[in-house]
């Protein structure tokens, strides 16, 4: 199958997005599709090249990737092009996020799917519709959503959709010996490591990790965050907390790997990059699944998209997001019993080979085109 993939964003960029696009296209690559993304490219400057770019995402070479230039059209001249280029290619299918891209794509006669984030007010205006307009075109296959309350939010929403959507959880790729990290008898009273991967937006997590750090013996480590958000919360934070910043994705592994602890503490309402917008009852966190392929043991929120994804007690311990002394119980009942920790690590690690790789969810997505 040749498929063309269109995202909106730059690549590379600190979004977790294109941590998801450019992982999807190298697994389509690896299941026999040739695939080529298409990108927008902002200003005069050389961008990365292709070759570092795959680099940067620890992708390896299977799939193209193809820059447009964001020019004074705006996103409507980035969808014509993009869709040219798609056609020029004769794609069998033309797959993204950018839905102006994808509805261009369809009036031009190809077989599409989108995939959506979030629910219709999240998009603009003119994003909106484009988008019911691509409901409406017979050459749009199927919407794929990444959690039930999206789909149960479109089939409600898009009446003029011909196949229900298609869920697709988020994911990651499986990690070479990958097992339960555990600490040595001799040292099980030492502290531990206790840490989160992600963005510093509000909701994502840390007004949480203040308070639970302050209430807390062990050391929290936190990778993510530009840098003023990193300084407005170092100044918030006890002295058990450790900001490590922004990393590329392939250099976050290690840093799970050395955690005793994984957290992914959100709040009942989550902010995205840019965006007010409450993203907590449909997110599908990567850092969960990355987590999980870690056979870390896992905090996490008790959230209806948290649950759709993990069994509270089998390969997760769930917290509510408004009660710290929680977390800390938590906590304390994982520093005592590592026997639990590596448990609820190895029942983590199973779920996620059994429903969660990038290949399983690409292999899904090519069988409902």
């Amino acid at each position: 199958m040749r498929l063309t993939y269109v995202h909106n964003s730059e690549i590379p960029s600190r979004g977790a997005s294109t941590v998801q696009v450019m992982r999807m296209c190298a697994a389509f690559a690896r299941l026999g599709c040739d695939v080529e993304l298409i990108v927008p490219h902002h200003g005069d400057a050389e961008p990365m090249s292709e070759a570092d770019a795959l680099s940067y995402y620890g992708c390896s070479d299977g799939f193209a990737l193809h820059r447009l230039p964001l020019g004074r059209a705006g996103w409507f001249g980035f969808a014509h092009a993009a869709s040219g280029r798609a056609k020029e290619r004769m794609s069998d299918l033309v797959f993204g996020r950018c839905i102006r891209s994808c509805t261009a794509a369809a009036w031009r006669g190809m077989p599409v799917m989108h995939e959506a984030h979030g629910p219709m007010e999240a998009y603009s205006k003119s994003g909106r519709l484009a988008f019911r307009a691509l409901a409406r075109s017979p050459n749009l296959r199927r919407l794929v959503v990444i959690n039930q309350a999206l789909a149960g939010y479109y089939a409600g929403t898009l009446p003029s959709l011909t196949n229900a959507p298609l869920v697709a959880a988020s994911g990651t790729d499986p990690v070479e010996g990958a097992a339960p990290k555990t600490v040595p008898p001799e040292d099980s009273g030492t502290r531990l490591r206790i840490g989160y991967v992600g963005s510093l937006f509000p909701g994502k997590g840390m007004e949480l990790i203040s308070e639970i750090a302050r209430l807390s013996d062990h050391d929290f480590v936190i990778v993510g965050g530009d840098d003023e958000l990193i300084a407005r919360w170092k100044a918030e934070t006890s002295s058990n907390v450790t900001f490590r910043g922004f990393m590329p994705n392939r250099e976050v592994a290690a840093e799970i790997a050395a955690l005793d602890i994984a957290l992914a503490p959100y709040g009942s309402r989550v902010s995205g990059a840019g965006t007010s917008f409450d993203l907590a009852r449909w997110m599908s966190p990567l850092k969960l699944f990355e987590y999980m392929a870690h056979a870390r043991a896992i905090i996490a929120s008790d959230l209806p998209a948290i649950r759709e994804v993990v069994t509270p007690g089998q390969d997760v311990m769930l917290c509510s997001p408004e009660d710290p002394a929680a977390w800390v119980a938590a906590i304390d009942t994982l520093a005592r019993d590592k026997a639990l920790r590596a448990s609820l690590g190895q029942a983590a690690l199973q779920t996620f080979l059994r429903e969660y790789t990038w290949e399983q969810r690409a292999r899904k997505i090519l069988e409902a085109a």
